[in-house]
């Protein structure tokens, strides 16, 4: 797991406005419980490529287990970015 967290920052600060790369970051952070780091990752992903489904899905379950369910449903209605 450390070696996946450490290509995916390489790899986000390499290319600090690849979604994708933002995006796997933003996942990795928060399947390890880095809540605030990994959402903050994710959102940034979202803002370079917007309404992506999957990124929207990780974004909004990040929000959700991380106890922001008010976030989860503004992003869920088009309100959160």
């Amino acid at each position: 797991m450390a070696q996946a967290d450490q290509a995916h920052r390489r790899a986000a600060q390499a290319a600090p406005a690849d979604a994708p790369s933002l995006h796997a970051l933003g996942v990795q952070l928060a399947r390890r419980g880095e809540w605030s780091q990994g959402i903050a990752a994710l959102r940034l992903a979202n803002q370079l490529a917007p309404g992506q489904a999957r990124l929207l899905n990780d974004l909004g379950y990040a929000l959700q287990l991380s106890g922001q369910s008010d976030q989860m449903q503004n992003l869920l209605r088009g309100r959160g970015r």
